[in-house]
């Protein structure tokens, strides 16, 4: 994930962080092999922004989902 999102350049930004600090981002994902990009919508039941997935979910998702490299093209 990491690697298409530099591909394009995105920044991303993996490191520890604070609860609080989540909390207070403007956006906050997962990433794992059987998700690929799930939005954190909210934290021991506090929303992170406005609860919902965010744009650069959003566009992690799409990216995601039209990678050849992932074999999950969809249209096809």
């Amino acid at each position: 994930m990491v690697k298409l999102a530099e591909e394009r350049q995105l920044r991303i930004e993996e490191r520890p962080f604070s609860i609080e600090e989540a909390l207070a981002a403007k956006e906050a994902f997962i990433t794992s092999a059987s998700l690929f990009v799930q939005g954190v919508v909210s934290i021991d039941g506090k929303p992170v922004a406005d609860g919902k997935p965010g744009p650069m979910t959003n566009r992690l998702r799409e990216i995601i989902s039209t990678s050849p490299r992932y074999g999950i093209v969809t249209g096809q």
